[in-house]
């Protein structure tokens, strides 16, 4: 946005006055609201466009949640809500555990497929590519309300796996989970998903596919991690 303030210095000016006065204090909604400002700027959104946008914005945290997610294109709103259940079941189940991109890459697949795969490992390239497909598609569906970060597992790792392997999906704040948990939002959001969506049952086979794929050393510190979730789901 640097030259942008460049050309227009006193639009910018308003308009970080007005993200000051409508934050109240609560650094989040700078942080999300700045975020959606500078997409819209990558977009091609003009200044005008962009202190529209803002205007429009609610001041409170919880009306901003409700605004996004019920402004995801019609097109993703579907998997949108797939996502949130699946991270939702993932972590009520696990009682807090992380929710591996490859996991969900596996869990937003047919359960049928996880019966189909063939045993045997995939190589990493095949796996990374997964996880950056599954990443992008976390951000483009979520609206912002959940991200892709590191696992421990990068810190311990002593092989060259990439970073996206080694990710996982989780909430932008706790916030945004209690919001997605309350009841009045996840009435609507049934509304979104197909009946037949079982997160306990995608879940449960892609633990399937993951046992399948498995080796070492690639997957086994990961792995371990997931037969220790699975015994506790």
């Amino acid at each position: 946005m640097v030259p942008l303030a460049r050309r227009c210095p006193e639009i910018c000016h308003a308009i970080i006055l007005e993200i000051k006065e409508k934050a109240e204090g609560v650094f989040l909604w700078v942080k999300i609201v700045v975020k959606l400002l500078v997409d819209g700027l990558k977009s091609g959104d003009s200044i005008e466009e962009l202190q529209v946008k803002l205007h429009s914005l609610p001041g409170d945290l919880r009306a901003l949640y409700r605004r996004m997610i019920f402004q995801i294109p019609l097109e993703y709103q579907t998997q949108a809500v797939e996502i949130f259940q699946l991270l939702q079941t993932c972590q009520s189940s696990f009682g807090g555990f992380p929710f591996d991109t490859i996991l969900l890459h596996f869990a937003l697949q047919p359960p049928h497929e996880s019966i189909e795969q063939p045993v045997g490992a995939l190589d990493s390239k095949t796996l990374v590519w997964h996880c950056q497909r599954t990443a992008a598609r976390v951000q483009s569906r979520s609206c912002g309300l959940l991200e892709v970060t590191r696992t421990d597992l990068y810190k311990k790792s002593v092989i060259p796996l990439g970073h996206i392997l080694l990710s996982n999906v989780r909430y932008l704040h706790r916030t945004v989970g209690e919001f997605l948990r309350s009841d009045d939002v996840k009435l609507e959001m049934e509304k979104m998903v197909h009946q037949t969506f079982d997160p306990y049952q995608q879940i449960t086979a892609a633990f399937l596919s993951l046992v399948k794929i498995s080796s070492a050393p690639l997957t086994e510190a990961i792995m371990m991690n997931y037969v220790d979730k699975l015994l506790h789901f």
